[in-house]
């Protein structure tokens, strides 16, 4: 101001809205957006009430949605200071309240309702899926109209979240499943609009149809800068193949706490094609972890002590398992233990976490409401693997735990040098 005389004679510069907090670097701007690419989006599941909504037993999900449903029904028209106020009846939430003061009544659904999910990484759950019981299901019941829908999502870390990842699902997830959780599924589902919200054989003659959730134009833009056609597996694939390396998340770590998550589109048939390849191992790995041997190439070493009980389910029980990353051992009860857990099964991050650590978090027996006027509400893994018949299930999990990071880390490092070539440079 002083070397022009005067604040009015300074040539001031317009600076517009945003210019200089908040931009977006400019490689990562030049790329497509996830919602330029799919028609759909949803967060995960959240429940507002996830000691009901979600549990290791079915069972025992059942019986609590029960008693929270008979205890909503019986508070339908009362003030809010009259309501049952009892967490072990059940657990209000704002949109639950206005519910019951406008007489909505509620319903139990066991064959609709009850889903196979996804709670975190590696920790399977039953969930109550219900839009008047659930705070938010967004379009989830689009994703998954029933139980026995199939479908394929991405699960990508929402923006604004601590740190960016991907992981595919075939299941249902909670809204945390990887920090705040955005599901971009393959196929989205049409309900017809007298049934939208049901669970119940929404699959048969007159319920919903299923759709390609990736939408043309970018299947079109993709196949024009490739010279050939490409088919939405494919795209999908190479998708997830860029999504879920930590060199995406690290080289666009700033853009991705602001914005969507962004994919360039490859000019090279021969790089498309070895990163396709790789998503397609990736979501097998991440989604058909169950089918893999649990032990193979020795990995880590399972050790039982000789004094452990005969009986199977009380021979694998879990309590609050122990892990020892520095060590490379695993504590599982009192007399089993796996040793040589390799450094590499906790690279692979999904949601800040390792599966490893993942599973050492909520592969436990936790009490999660106390006694009240109704039962304690108590998340048991045991319950889990007695209803599947499996006494071996969690060992075993943990033995494919590691196999799947360990793979997934070599993958991640054999196409380390294509995505290098294929991302755009973060500059401003």
């Amino acid at each position: 101001v002083k070397e022009y005389g005067s604040v009015r004679s300074v040539p001031w510069r317009e600076v517009p809205h945003e210019d200089w907090v908040g931009r977006l670097s400019g490689g990562f701007a030049g790329m497509v957006s996830l919602d330029e690419i799919f028609t759909i989006r949803s967060l995960g599941v959240a429940t507002s009430r996830d000691a009901y909504a979600f549990n290791f037993s079915q069972e025992d999900l059942k019986r609590h949605m029960r008693r929270l449903i008979e205890t909503y029904n019986q508070n339908l028209g009362k003030k809010e200071e009259e309501l049952e106020k009892d967490e072990s009846l059940i657990k209000w939430s704002s949109s639950l309240i206005k519910a019951a003061a406008q007489g909505k009544k509620g319903s139990f659904d066991e064959s609709g309702r009850v889903y196979p999910a996804l709670y975190r990484p590696f920790v399977p759950m039953y969930l109550y899926l219900s839009p008047l019981f659930n705070e938010r299901v967004g379009e989830v019941p689009r994703i998954w109209p029933t139980p026995e829908a199939e479908n394929l999502a991405i699960a990508v870390a929402a923006k604004g979240s601590e740190e960016f990842s991907a992981m595919a699902t075939r299941q249902v997830t909670d809204l945390h499943f990887i920090e705040t959780t955005q599901l971009y599924p393959f196929y989205v589902y049409d309900l017809p609009k007298s049934r939208k919200g049901e669970g119940a054989q929404l699959l048969e003659a007159g319920g919903p149809t299923r759709k390609l959730n990736l939408k043309e134009d970018f299947l079109r833009r993709l196949g024009e800068a490739l010279g050939r056609e490409v088919t939405p597996e494919e795209a999908f694939a190479y998708i997830y193949a860029v999504l879920s390396h930590p060199l995406y998340a690290e080289r666009f770590a700033d853009d991705l706490k602001m914005d969507l998550p962004r994919i360039p589109i490859p000019e090279d048939p021969a790089l498309f094609e070895e990163l396709a390849r790789a998503g397609q191992e990736l979501i097998r790995l991440h989604t058909e972890y169950e089918t893999l041997d649990p032990w193979k190439k020795a990995l880590p070493k399972v050790r039982e002590e000789e004094d452990a009980p005969e009986d199977p389910y009380q021979r694998y029980r879990v309590e609050k398992m122990r892990l020892d990353k520095k060590g490379g051992t695993l504590r599982y009860n009192d007399w089993i233990r796996i040793e040589g857990i390799p450094p590499e099964a906790f690279l692979w991050r999904p949601g800040g976490y390792s599966p490893l650590e993942w599973m050492v978090r909520f592969w436990k027996v936790e009490e999660k409401v106390p006694r009240g006027k109704g039962e304690a509400i108590v998340w048991d893994p045991n319950r889990y693997l007695r209803e599947r018949e499996e006494p071996r299930y969690l060992l075993d999990l943990i033995g494919r735990a590691v196999r799947v990071s360990v793979e997934t880390v070599k993958v991640h490092e054999r196409i380390g040098g294509a995505l290098e070539k294929l991302l755009p440079s973060p500059e401003p």
